[in-house]
C-alpha cells in the first residue's frame, strides 16, 4: 500500500488518542532453522506502519511534537547475510514516516521517556511475554521515584483504540480481501475436481495449499480443516489423517493471506458421490439458514444481534429436524441446541482470520457500518454418541461459511463466486 494510506491511518489515531502514550512490540524472528519460518507480523503494527521487520516496535505520542517513534533492529551487514536487509533508523524514517527511530534496544528506556507526566499508557498484555516484563519494569521505575512529575499510569488495552479503527475497512483492503477470495476459488475448483474416495484428507489440505501459494497468496491463512465423514462434527480438527469413504461429507474450513489479508470460507460436499437423505435434509438446513442471515447484514444491525438470531434459528431447525425433544423456550434458556451448534454466527475479518480479536462480537451497541468484514458460518454437528431419537443423523457435520463486507446499501459477499455444492 501507498505510504500515504499508513499516514492517513496514523493520523486518526493520534486524534482519537488526544493524549496518553500507545506502545506496539512488534513479532519476534520466527522459529526455525536460521529464523527461516514464515513471519507473522504484530497486526496492529502493520496496520500503522506497514513494517515487516522482526523485533520492531513503535510508539505513539500524540502530544509530542515527533508523534510516531519507531524502533528497529540496527544495520548490521553480516546478519543480513543470513536474514536479509534492514531499514535501520535511517531506512524506518524514509520508508515508513517515523517523525524519529532508534535502535530497537532502546525502546523501554524512550516508553520510560514518554510515559513521565502521563497518565495512561495503551499497551496489549500477554502477546509478548519478554516485552510485558520490560514494559511492567518501566512502570516499576515510574512508582519508585514518586516525584511530583510521576504520575500514576494506568495501563489500557491497546485494542481499545486500534480495533474500532481496523474494524472499517478501506477500498484498498477490501480488494486485498476480494483477492485472497479469488485465490481460494482457484484453490476451491482445483479441489472439487480433483477429490474423490479413496483420497487421505491430508492430501486434499496439499492441494489447496499448494494452489494458494501457485497463485500469489503468502500462503493458508490458518491450517487447513479437511475433515471426512464424522470428524466434520469436530469443530477444529486438526489431525486430516483420514481417509474419505464413499459418500462422506468432506467438510472443508480453508483460507489463505493475500498481502495479509485473509479469506476463510467453508464448504461441505460429498466428492465424487450422491449426498444420503440425512445429509442433505442437515445440508440444506444450514444452507437456509446462512442464505437467511446473509441477507439480514446492512448497517445498523449489530454482528451481537445476528448471532443471537442465528443461535434461534437453528435450535428450532433442530427441533423440526427431531433432533431436540424440548420446546423453542426451553431450548435457547438451557441453550440445549449447543451441543449441535457450539460456536457464533461468525467473526471479523480482515489482517486476521479472526480480526481485531472479539472486540465489540458481543457488543449490541456496535452496530454494523459499511466497510466492516465478516464472516457468515452456520452449521450444524450430530455427533456419532448422539442419542437415540436422532440417530438417523449421527455424524453429519455441515458448515458453509462466505465472507462478507458490508456496504452502503447492504452487502457483498466477496466470496459469492465460490461454488458452494452438496455433492460433485
Amino acid at each position: 500500500m501507498d505510504k500515504d494510506i499508513f499516514a492517513r491511518r496514523r493520523k486518526i489515531l493520534l486524534e482519537t488518542m488526544k493524549e496518553g502514550v500507545l506502545f506496539l512490540m512488534g513479532a519476534p524472528e520466527p522459529a526455525g532453522l536460521g529464523g527461516a519460518g514464515r513471519f507473522y507480523q504484530n497486526r496492529d503494527l502493520l496496520y500503522y506502519a506497514g513494517l515487516m521487520e522482526p523485533g520492531a516496535a513503535a510508539l505513539f505520542n500524540p502530544r509530542h511534537p515527533k508523534p510516531f517513534t519507531l524502533f528497529v533492529l540496527p544495520r548490521d551487514p553480516a546478519a543480513e547475510k543470513w536474514t536479509g536487509k534492514r531499514f535501520g533508523t535511517e531506512g524506518a524514517m524514509e520508508s515508513f514516516g517515523a517523525d524519529q527511530a532508534f535502535p530497537v534496544g532502546q525502546w523501554a528506556q524512550r516508553l520510560y521517556e514518554a510515559l513521565v507526566g502521563e497518565k495512561t499508557l495503551y499497551y496489549r498484555w500477554g502477546v509478548n511475554d519478554a516485552a510485558d516484563l520490560a514494559v511492567l519494569q518501566v512502570l516499576q521505575r515510574l512508582r519508585r521515584e514518586q516525584r511530583a512529575d510521576r504520575v500514576p499510569v494506568r495501563v489500557v488495552d491497546s485494542g481499545e483504540m486500534t480495533f474500532p479503527q481496523r474494524l472499517v475497512k478501506s477500498p484498498e483492503e477490501i480488494n486485498l480481501l476480494r483477492g485472497a477470495a479469488a485465490i481460494a476459488k482457484k484453490a476451491m475448483d482445483r479441489t472439487y475436481g480433483g477429490t474423490e474416495p479413496g483420497m487421505w484428507e491430508y492430501q486434499v489440505q496439499a492441494v489447496v495449499e499448494e494452489t494458494y501459494r501457485l497463485n500469489g497468496a503468502d500462503g493458508p491463512s490458518f491450517p487447513t480443516i479437511s475433515a471426512a465423514g464424522a470428524h466434520g462434527t469436530c469443530m477444529h480438527y486438526a489431525e486430516n489423517s483420514g481417509r474419505i469413504e464413499p459418500g462422506d461429507f468432506l467438510l472443508l474450513d480453508t483460507g489463505c493471506s493475500y498481502r495479509e489479508y485473509a479469506c476463510d470460507i467453508t464448504r461441505t460436499f460429498v466428492p465424487r458421490g450422491r449426498a444420503g437423505p440425512e445429509q442433505k435434509i442437515i445440508w440444506d438446513t444450514v444452507y437456509a439458514v446462512q442464505k437467511k442471515m446473509i441477507g439480514m447484514i446492512k448497517p445498523g444491525i449489530s454482528l451481537c444481534e445476528l448471532n443471537q438470531i442465528s443461535q434461534r434459528e437453528i435450535a428450532q431447525k433442530c427441533i423440526d429436524l427431531g433432533i431436540l425433544k424440548e420446546g423453542i423456550d426451553e431450548v435457547m434458556e438451557k441453550n440445549l441446541h449447543k451441543e449441535y451448534y457450539p460456536h457464533r454466527l461468525g467473526h471479523w475479518i480482515g489482517l486476521d482470520v479472526h480480526d481485531a480479536g472479539s472486540w465489540g462480537m458481543e457488543d449490541p451497541n456496535l452496530p454494523l457500518a459499511p466497510g466492516m468484514a465478516l464472516t457468515v458460518e452456520p452449521g450444524i454437528y450430530v455427533p456419532e454418541d448422539c442419542p437415540d431419537h436422532c440417530k438417523k443423523f449421527a455424524g453429519i457435520g455441515v458448515r458453509l461459511e462466505e465472507d462478507v463486507v458490508v456496504t452502503e446499501g447492504g452487502h457483498e459477499v466477496i466470496t459469492r463466486d465460490i461454488p458452494v455444492l452438496m455433492q460433485t
